[in-house]
């Protein structure tokens, strides 16, 4: 996906509104945190009940991770799984005798077995991936359930089946499935294709919307269901009937359609909301029972009719109201060290003490002795806490009233002083004035604000209107007060500096746009401003480009700028003399007048605070031309500090190598302070510091002693209240879509009525991946994609100690039969050591049985990969039988975790040596699997080893976007523009450009290429490169960036900008990119191994290759004759 970060924002003025409702949603979930029973005669509508399934009386279905089983008729439930972490996916036997789900007992999704009302747990799969239940065999005999684990080129579900009692589990033949249902004689299957990256996208019209399909598992023929391009998803298959979820109004509800449906007018609609989304349904006989926007419901059918529901008045349906009693410890108040959650730091004026802002919480922590202090306990979330320069106060950021507002207390968090803030959003990069009157900071929108303390008055300084998508850097006061320093972006991306004066209320440039001026800081007496600048930076300032990736690191060298048309150099020469024979009083007086100024002024204030007058005096005409560089070397450096013993600087090699410097004035050099830096803060004594070494935080007296300074002892404990934090992340994810969302209206969603109605559903939220759940569905509303959200802070679970050979297995005669090794192909040596076959590539071969693992033979009537629970990244024994010789190997190898890369490379260089073949060496074969860095890597590997082929199948199915593949579509779009005579081969020139592929160009694309992989065969189309086969794009073509994490660490995306064509309209997202010539997955083809999206390109490849002519190989013309000809 697209990784942007823009800035166009929505800004409502609904705070009273806001206020009651999420007062009102906080009240009734304080009162749930404190009850067992979650439905009473008071509190009657049950919560987020969720993934129902009914078999006659008998419900099943999830509550806070758990599952429940419960009687339609008493609407009592009772728990039957109390696990640490998530259990999911319920399904009723048909005989109703069993439930299958899954669950997270070893970290991963198992899926598992249980008799109606409770009993023994079994274990039935042991993969080390997700399995995920969907489902039973008409029979009762097996479970349906959907895998990653042998997909390729990415992982994706496809549906596997596996005994009740256990065994090894057998797959479906259909390559790719999400849901999906045998019909009543189990030899036909419906499912639904396509795994949705965001499957709460709602009215989602783009390639990931397929129809339902139904396959013959016979004869594997397949067809398509009818469809009019609505979302379809969830079929199950019941009598003569294949009930599922669509979209056809925009609205997801129950649908159903007879088997034998060709017509989409024969479709019929059985339920009828017309705000929400119906999440999941199940149907026993007459009843149907439905799960819709936190709410469990029922109705009959009225089977018979010639409409499900003839009269809607008279057969409305019902709330299914569950009583649940039970206890939630997800929910329990708790002690927990917030010291992972570290959001910013900062170190009191003379280093006596240090504050940090952890799980939305201010502590000030002592360098030695004292106590820890927690400075705000609101439950809501402070940023950014600063130390005012007396040491008296601190400053912080708390949405304690629902919207940000400016915090001023003492020391010990008491006396606040409350400032409301100009506009709502999100604050940052707060700093104190030295003189303690003022506080500047930024805005999500990238406006510099300045608060004026004792009038509580806010003036707007400046605000930067080109994107940032790194964020802005924290504007600097002058010594004085006087004036602000702050950088800004140029046309050309590159960042400038500013300096706002407050006398003359107009902000001045001091650099040129030349350079990208990045980092800067005041000199401590105000004689200078210290600024790096790098003129290697420009080319990757375009950052939505791809062709900005791959470059080496920019330099940034360090400058002051003189503030004064006379101002001296900071640097000075250094002299040797002999010494001067004594003199008269007069003599020193008058020499002491005359001391060089270059050193008794300049030469000590560069670093060095001054008892003289602070005032800053700038003149401004003619400052651009005022740089003196400062000898620190090459390299990339940032973070600049005017400490008292020098110039503070952080050089970068890489992003896990970070040191920190500091430049000595009178030595003229550079010093290490701090390997491993991450972060630090300097006191407004210019001494102190602070500093974070890896995870260690250090605290010094000064800056030249923080190497040796010990650890500080950090747990920074709070008392957590869960569902107070959730309800903090809820009402700031709602605040996120408002304030960062890329336009201004969020799609026509009526922000305020979905607070108004999704905030009460806080109450059914008992455990983190509710809150996930609730949020994701927060986020659908805007009906846009990219909307993501996850993460937070889930308990340490046992993990799968399954380990993987990195190859195909399938029951044969009884026996455990090798069908494929994956070594990795040539020529990725990090895979191919991975692998645990490679190094008996040539000696394990396909149709070799495995007979032991351990020396414990093996049986067909166990699940295979249990035999390797235990193994992971072991030495282990598995003994083989040779199907050339018969004999038996042991083999030592080291199973591993995962083997997508390994299915991976198989898969790119299965196709490649297809196109190879098929084209007779012709074409090229070029994957493409994002549009970031590991899409730049693949495509220089594949596109330029094999430049001297005539035509090129560029293949980005399976694309996870990234930037916007310019260098892709610049280097395909490469045109002949001469030769260079090859004197030892003259029929083999040297082209200009040197690589390039002129002939027939197809793009292979499908529904799982989204976001850069949208805007590649747009652009491929734009360019008219070529052909394009395949499948519709996903059509997600906005970007997200620069949205803050939550307090525990989870996040939530919110879209920042979105494309538009030339033309002035929106274009791609929601809609995705078509192609030429469209050609689906053949089922029939699949199952022998062969592809027919790419059998096509190359056909359509070859017929274009009959009208080319290959003007690469244009013989040089005669030797010319231009010297001067002499005669003999």
């Amino acid at each position: 996906m697209i990784r942007l970060r823009f800035t166009f924002l929505l800004v409502l003025l609904f705070g009273f509104l806001f206020s009651t409702l999420f007062a009102y949603a906080s009240d009734i979930a304080d009162t749930s945190s404190r009850s067992n029973t979650i439905a009473t005669k008071e509190n009657s509508q049950n919560l987020l009940l969720r993934q129902v399934d009914i078999h006659q009386d008998t419900l099943v279905f999830t509550y806070g991770q758990d599952i429940w089983q419960a009687s339609l008729a008493s609407q009592k439930a009772f728990r039957l799984t109390s696990f640490q972490d998530q259990a999911q996916s319920p399904k009723l036997s048909p005989d109703g005798k069993w439930i299958a789900f899954s669950a997270q007992l070893n970290g991963n999704f198992d899926v598992y077995i249980m008799p109606v009302g409770g009993g023994d747990i079994r274990q039935l799969t042991w993969h080390p991936g997700d399995d995920m239940v969907r489902g039973w065999s008409p029979d009762s005999s097996r479970i349906v359930f959907a895998s990653s684990r042998e997909t390729a080129p990415i992982p994706l579900p496809k549906f596997f089946t596996i005994h009740a009692y256990g065994g090894t589990p057998e797959s479906l033949p259909m390559p790719r499935a999400q849901h999906g249902s045998y019909n009543p004689k189990g030899n036909k299957f419906v499912y639904q294709k396509i795994t949705p990256w965001d499957d709460g996208w709602r009215k989602y019209r783009g390639g990931q919307n397929q129809p339902l399909r139904i396959v013959d598992l016979d004869t594997l023929e397949e067809r398509f269901l009818p469809w009019a391009k609505e979302k379809q998803a969830q079929p199950v298959w019941i009598d003569n009937f294949i009930y599922f979820l669509a979209d056809r109004d925009g609205v997801m509800n129950v649908y159903r359609m007879r088997s034998s449906a060709r017509d989409s007018h024969q479709v019929e609609q059985l339920t009828f909301h017309q705000d929400y989304d119906v999440k999941s349904f199940s149907l026993w006989k007459d009843t149907l029972v439905w799960e819709q926007h936190g709410r469990l419901y029922q109705n009959n059918l009225l089977k018979g009719q010639p409409s499900p529901i003839t009269d809607r008045k008279n057969n409305e349906p019902q709330i299914v109201t569950i009583q649940l009693f039970g206890d939630f410890p997800w929910t329990r108040q708790q002690w927990v060290q917030t010291n992972k959650h570290i959001e910013s730091a900062s170190v009191s004026a003379t280093g006596k003490r240090a504050l940090f802002v952890a799980r939305g919480e201010v502590f000030s922590v002592p360098v030695d002795q004292g106590e820890e202090r927690n400075l705000s306990r609101t439950w809501q979330r402070e940023v950014d806490a600063q130390w005012s320069p007396d040491g008296k106060q601190i400053a912080w950021f708390s949405d304690k009233s629902e919207e940000y507002q400016l915090i001023v207390t003492d020391q010990f968090g008491h006396n606040a002083q409350h400032y409301d803030l100009k506009d709502e959003g999100f604050y940052k990069n707060l700093r104190w004035s030295p003189n303690g009157e003022k506080l500047s900071f930024t805005d999500q929108r990238q406006r510099i604000w300045v608060l004026t303390k004792d009038q509580g008055t806010m003036q707007r300084i400046d605000q930067d209107t080109q994107v940032i998508p790194y964020g802005m850097t924290s504007p600097s006061w002058s010594p004085d007060s006087n004036y602000l320093a702050y950088s800004k972006s140029g046309k050309n991306f590159l960042m400038d500096i500013y300096i706002h004066d407050f006398s003359a209320k107009k902000s001045y440039p001091v650099t040129d746009s030349m350079a990208d001026n990045r980092s800067f800081s005041w000199d401590r007496n105000g004689k200078y401003l210290f600024i790096t600048a790098s003129v290697d930076f420009a080319s990757k300032a375009p950052w939505l480009d791809l062709s900005t990736t791959g470059k080496a690191m920019e330099n940034y060298q360090v400058y002051a700028i003189t503030l004064q048309k006379n101002g001296q150099s900071p640097l000075t020469f250094k002299r040797d003399q002999e010494p001067i024979e004594p003199e008269s009083e007069e003599g020193k007086q008058s020499r002491k007048n005359d001391t060089d100024e270059s050193k008794t002024q300049e030469g000590k204030t560069a670093g060095k605070t001054s008892t003289d007058d602070n005032k800053v005096k700038i003149d401004f005409a003619g400052i651009q031309n005022r740089q003196v560089a400062i000898p620190v070397g090459k390299g990339h450096f940032s973070e600049l500090s005017s400490a008292e013993s020098g110039l503070l600087m952080v050089k970068t090699l890489n992003d896990e190598e970070k040191t920190l410097y500091l430049f000595d004035f009178d030595e003229q050099k550079s010093k290490v302070l701090l390997k491993g830096i991450k972060q630090y803060s300097l006191a407004a004594n210019g001494e102190a510091l602070l500093a974070q070494q890896g995870s260690l935080w250090k605290l010094a007296d000064d800056v030249e002693s923080i190497k040796d300074a010990p650890g500080l002892n950090l747990s920074l404990d709070l008392y957590l209240d869960p569902k107070r934090e959730w309800q903090q992340k809820f009402r700031e994810a709602w605040r996120y879509q408002r304030d960062y969302f890329y336009v201004e209206n969020l799609h026509g969603a009526n922000w305020p009525k979905i607070w108004q109605d999704y905030s009460p559903l806080l109450t059914g939220v008992n455990h983190l991946e509710d809150l996930n759940y609730l949020l994701d569905n927060l986020g659908a509303e805007t009906s846009v994609g990219h909307s993501f959200n996850g993460g937070g802070e889930f308990p340490s679970l046992p993990q799968s100690q399954v380990g993987l050979l990195g190859a195909d297995i399938a029951i044969e005669d009884s026996n455990f039969v090798i069908k494929r090794v994956f070594t990795g192909e040539q020529w990725n040596s990090a895979i191919n050591q991975y692998a645990p076959f490679s190094p008996y590539a040539n000696q394990v071969v396909a149709g070799d049985v495995i007979v032991a693992v351990n020396d414990q033979r093996l049986s067909v009537n166990n699940n295979f990969f249990q035999y390797f629970n235990g193994t992971l990244n072991k030495q282990t024994k598995v003994t083989i039988k040779s199907s050339k010789t018969s004999t038996t190997k042991d083999y030592w190898v080291k199973p591993i975790e995962n083997e997508s890369s390994l299915r991976q490379m198989s898969w790119v260089e299965d196709n490649r040596r297809y196109v190879a073949m098929a084209s007779d060496n012709q074409l090229a074969y070029v994957w493409v699997p994002d549009t970031g860095s590991k899409g730049y890597a693949f495509f220089n590997r594949y596109f330029f080893a094999q430049a001297d082929r005539k035509g090129v199948i560029i293949d980005e199915r399976y694309n996870g976007g990234g930037f916007i593949a310019d260098y892709m579509i610049d280097v395909l779009n490469r045109k002949l523009s001469g030769y260079f005579n090859n004197v030892l081969r003259p029929e083999r020139p040297l082209t200009s450009p040197g690589a390039i592929i002129a002939g027939p160009k197809v793009l292979l694309i499908n529904e799982m290429a989204g976001s850069g992989g949208d805007m590649f065969p747009y652009l491929f189309r734009f360019h008219k490169l070529g052909s394009i086969v395949g499948t519709r794009t996903w059509g997600g073509l906005v970007g997200i960036w620069g949205v803050p994490s939550f307090v525990d660490g989870g996040f939530m995306t919110t879209p920042r900008s979105g494309f538009y064509d030339l033309q002035g309209r929106w274009a791609v997202e929601n809609e995705g990119v078509a192609p030429d010539i469209e050609v689906h997955e053949n089922l029939l083809l699949s199952t022998k191994g062969k592809d027919a999206q790419l059998q096509k390109a190359v056909k359509v490849a070859l017929e274009q290759l009959q009208d080319y002519q290959d003007q690469r190989r244009q013989p040089s013309p005669d030797d010319p004759i231009r010297a001067v000809q002499l005669k003999d």
